[in-house]
């Protein structure tokens, strides 16, 4: 029978498959630029900042807020 992934495992293969994108591009990115290390460093804060906002658009659909929760609020009237 099939189970589905868990969240863990689900980060854990999306965080090296977008690892493993940058290191190629970052490999690749010296074949076309004299200035290597600009562009080096350009694709390695792409990636990193790609990654974090896909991990925390991950993360909030883990648990989304499908109604607002009024139980924790305190009790206000308007007079």
């Amino acid at each position: 029978a099939y189970e589905s992934p868990t969240y863990t495992t689900t980060i854990v293969v999306g965080t090296v498959i977008f690892w493993l994108l940058g290191v190629a591009a970052w490999v690749v990115s010296c074949f076309f630029s004299k200035d290597r290390a600009l562009l080096r460093t350009t694709v390695l804060l792409a990636t990193a900042c790609l990654w974090l906002m896909w991990l925390v658009t991950f993360m909030s659909q883990m648990y989304p807020i499908i109604y607002p929760n009024f139980s924790s609020r305190p009790d206000i009237t308007h007079t």
